[in-house]
């Protein structure tokens, strides 16, 4: 994962208020990269930092609500580097 990605999808650019609640999540329970953002993002400072541990596959079979993120045109934000 890339560090700059990480930060900006952390909220350096979007200007993220570290006491707003966050939700990592991956796509399955077996992938940790939900886990490891969360952990970064408390390591940063973010005190509000939930990992849903089931990830999309989880969310998706509850019926959860899905929305795209705000101010991406993809719905997504890719961390890959």
């Amino acid at each position: 994962m890339n560090g700059r990605k990480l930060w900006e999808a952390g909220g350096y650019r979007h200007g993220w208020h570290k006491q707003r609640p966050i939700v990592t999540f991956a796509s399955c329970v077996n992938c940790w990269i939900s886990r490891n953002l969360a952990l970064r993002l408390i390591a940063l400072g973010y005190n509000k930092v939930y990992w849903y541990r089931g990830g999309w596959e989880a969310w998706d079979a509850h019926d959860l609500p899905k929305a795209p993120l705000a101010g991406s045109s993809s719905g997504r934000v890719d961390l890959r580097s």
